[in-house]
C-alpha cells in the first residue's frame, strides 16, 4: 500500500518524471517492483498506473490501446470498485474518443477488442466529485467535447469554401483548387453572382461556428470546480487551436478566395491580431502557473507547436478542398488520398449516427486504395499518429 501510494503521488504531483528517458525508466522499475511484490495477484490500481504511464509516454495508437486495455483489465478484476477506478474508466473513454486498431491486431488479456471496450465505455458515468483527479477528468471531458463539436464545423467550413471556388469564374481559379486574388473588376463581377454570395455567406456561418465552439470551450474551463490555480489546465496548450485562426480568416475576410495563410505571412498587424489563436489569451490567463525560469522556453515551445499546427492544417485544407473541386479523375483521387493521410495525422474523427467515432480518413478512402501498397502503408502509418492528448 505504501509503495502504491508513493508511486501514485509521484505520478500525479511530479509529472516531469515522465519527461525524460531516465525518469520513465525509474517509474517503470518501480511499477515492476510493485508487481513482483504482489506476485501472481494483479492489482487494479497498479494496472491503472501502468495505463497512466503508457498514456503519457506512448507515441502511437497501439500504446493508447494498450493503456485502455490495462484499464479494462483493472475494472474487470475489481468490479466493486477500487481507488483509481474513475481514472481507469476515463482512459477507456479517452481511447474510444479516437479509436483505432490496425487490421489483424491479436486480442488477449492486455489487448481488448474494440467491441469489449465499447461495452465497458458505455456504462453510466459515475459521480467522481470526491476523486482527487475529478477536475482533471472534467477538463479532459471538456476537451473531448470541443473535439467532437469542432471537427464537423471545421469540415463544413472547408466544404463551403470549396463551393465558393466552384462558383468563381474560371480566370479566378487555380488548377489546384485555390483561387488567385481577384482584380477590382473581377471582384465586382463576382459580387453580382447570387450563388457566389450565398456560398460565401454559408462559409462565413460555418467559420463563425468554429469560433463559437472554441469560445464555448474557453467559457467551460472557468466552470470546472477545483481547477483554478492547478497546472493541469496547461494541458489545453496541446490543443490544435490553429483551426480558430483559420476560421477567423474567413470571418474577417468574407470575400476572400484563398485559404488562410499562416499568420507569419499576414502583412497587416491589425489583421494578425484579429486572427490570434486562443493560446495567446491562455498564456495571459495561465502563464503564471509556469515557473519563471521556464517561461521563455515554454513560449518558444508553444510558438513552435502552433507553427506546426498551422502547417499541418494548411496542407490538409489544400488537399481536402482540392479533391472537392477537382474534376473526377487521377488528380482528384491523388488529392483525396493525400487528404485522408493528412486527416489521419491530424487525428480527425467524427461521430456517426450511432455515436460511434470514425476517422475522417476512413470516409476519404476507397477499397481500391487498400490495394495500392504505397497508399495502404502511408495510411497505416498515419493512423498510428496520436491525436488529442489528454490526461
Amino acid at each position: 500500500m505504501a509503495g502504491k501510494a508513493a508511486l501514485l503521488r509521484d505520478l500525479v504531483m511530479r509529472p516531469a518524471l515522465l519527461a525524460t528517458d531516465q525518469g520513465i525508466g525509474q517509474i517503470v522499475e518501480r511499477v515492476q517492483a510493485l508487481e513482483r511484490q504482489l506476485g501472481d495477484r494483479a492489482d487494479p490500481d497498479v494496472l491503472t498506473m501502468k495505463s497512466l504511464v503508457l498514456w503519457q509516454v506512448g507515441t502511437t495508437k497501439r500504446d493508447e490501446h494498450a493503456a485502455a486495455s490495462y484499464s479494462a483489465r483493472a475494472l474487470r478484476l475489481s468490479p466493486g470498485g477500487f481507488a483509481l477506478a474513475p481514472l481507469a474508466r476515463h482512459y477507456i473513454r479517452a481511447f474510444l474518443h479516437a479509436p483505432y486498431l490496425e487490421p489483424g491486431t491479436p486480442y488477449g488479456r492486455d489487448a481488448e477488442s474494440l467491441k469489449d471496450l465499447r461495452v465497458l465505455g458505455a456504462t453510466p458515468v459515475e459521480k467522481d466529485s470526491g476523486f482527487p483527479l475529478a477536475s482533471v477528468i472534467d477538463l479532459d471531458r471538456l476537451m473531448g467535447k470541443l473535439d467532437r463539436d469542432l471537427t464537423p464545423a471545421y469540415l463544413e467550413m472547408l466544404q463551403a469554401h470549396a463551393e465558393v471556388l466552384q462558383h468563381l469564374s474560371p480566370p479566378q481559379q487555380h488548377r489546384h483548387g485555390r483561387a488567385k486574388e481577384p482584380s477590382t473588376t473581377e471582384a465586382s463581377e463576382a459580387a453580382e453572382s447570387t450563388t457566389l454570395m450565398q456560398a460565401r455567406q454559408r462559409r462565413t456561418l460555418a467559420a463563425t461556428q468554429v469560433l463559437t465552439v472554441w469560445r464555448q470551450f474557453e467559457d467551460g474551463i472557468e466552470g470546472i470546480p477545483g481547477l483554478t490555480g492547478k497546472s493541469a489546465v496547461l494541458a489545453i496548450f496541446r490543443l490544435n487551436d490553429a483551426t480558430y485562426s483559420r476560421a477567423a480568416w474567413f470571418v474577417e475576410q468574407p470575400r476572400q478566395n484563398d485559404l488562410a495563410p499562416v499568420l507569419a505571412d499576414v502583412p497587416s498587424p491589425t489583421l494578425r491580431a484579429k486572427l490570434a489563436p486562443p493560446r495567446i489569451g491562455w498564456e495571459k490567463r495561465y502563464g503564471a502557473l509556469i515557473t519563471r525560469e521556464l517561461h521563455t522556453v515554454a513560449e518558444l515551445q508553444e510558438a513552435s507547436r502552433f507553427t506546426a499546427f498551422e502547417k499541418e492544417n494548411l496542407e490538409f485544407e489544400q488537399a481536402y478542398v482540392g479533391q472537392l473541386v477537382s474534376p473526377t479523375g487521377p488528380t482528384a483521387d491523388s488529392k483525396r488520398r493525400s487528404a485522408a493521410i493528412l486527416a489521419a495525422k491530424l487525428g480527425l474523427y467524427i461521430s456517426d449516427p450511432n455515436q460511434m467515432r470514425r476517422s475522417v480518413a476512413e470516409s476519404l478512402t476507397t477499397p481500391a486504395d487498400a490495394q495500392d501498397p504505397a497508399t495502404a502503408q502511408a495510411l497505416a502509418n498515419a493512423m498510428q499518429t496520436r491525436g488529442l492528448r489528454t490526461l
